[in-house]
């Protein structure tokens, strides 16, 4: 099987993947063609990459001549956001990019706080159902840290330790940790979604959950050490919406992980030029 060959971008555009129809373990098929920013509906996949050790292959045409190397954690991603009666029309940076060409990634990374605001729905891939960390029952243990009673600073959270620690394992997932997720959820409209396994919720639940968990306490059990670091790391999602100094931001960004230091600097000042002119 041949490697997928990439036509050139124009300026000012993109590359939407129509991701056809089909049960999940059917091979993954897919087209791209090119669009104008702002011309056509889309929704944008925020994920991460995943180790790109032994990787996976997408047919990148309806007849199965060429094919995309994509990695397992996306090959997961596909096969549970696809539809079984109609295609689907995404843009994922890892597909929609030629991973060869660096001008063209050059141009396309400064394009994609504009392809993350344009698109119709971003939606957040968080991986499988696992270890106790699916969103079904985790966010049946939240569902309550949005309600009106416990909104008070340093309320005690009515969970035991099972609860606890599916909380724990959901929000440590490995999403959470990159620094490039952010802007990605921040820029997202109100449809944004959060994708776990088999199960989907609007991102406003979690984002309010996880406002509602760092506001509050929880039962002291032996991860105590453990949940108030991921807390921790938690800061740079709950202070979207508070004015805060350049030291408070980069507090709240210090954990979150980056390819290049620099980026985590960028990334603040970005996001405190974001609060002055919201």
């Amino acid at each position: 099987m041949v490697p997928y060959v990439y036509t050139p971008l124009p300026d000012n555009h993109i590359r939407l993947l129509t991701l056809f129809p089909s049960l999940p373990t059917d091979d993954i098929v897919i087209t791209l063609q090119l669009s104008r920013l702002r011309q056509d509906a889309y929704e944008a996949l925020s994920y991460v990459w995943g180790s790109q050790e032994n990787p996976r292959s997408a047919y990148s045409d309806e007849n199965r001549l060429s094919t995309i190397s994509v990695t397992q954690n996306l090959d997961e991603a596909l096969r549970h956001l696809r539809y079984t009666d109609r295609p689907r029309i995404m843009w994922i940076d890892t597909i929609c990019i030629n991973q060869f060409d660096h001008v063209e990634k050059g141009k396309q990374v400064a394009m994609m706080g504009n392809i993350y605001r344009d698109a119709d729905r971003v939606v957040v891939w968080l991986g499988p159902e696992q270890d106790e960390s699916g969103l079904t029952w985790s966010m049946t243990v939240l569902e309550g840290a949005v309600n009106a009673t416990w909104v008070d600073d340093g309320a005690m959270l009515p969970f035991d330790i099972k609860d606890i620690v599916a909380i724990y394992n959901l929000l440590s997932r490995q999403w959470f940790t990159r620094l490039w997720i952010r802007r990605e959820i921040y820029l997202a409209r109100d449809t944004a979604s959060v994708k776990c396994g088999k199960q989907d919720i609007p991102w406003s639940d979690l984002g309010n959950a996880m406002v509602a968990l760092f506001r509050t306490r929880h039962p002291i059990n032996d991860r105590e050490d453990d949940w108030e670091a991921l807390r921790k790391s938690l800061r740079g999602f709950v202070s979207q919406n508070r004015k805060l100094g350049l030291r408070d931001l980069q507090s709240d960004f210090e954990l979150a992980l980056c390819e290049d230091p620099r980026d985590r600097l960028y990334e603040v000042l970005h996001e405190k030029l974001r609060l002055l002119t919201s």
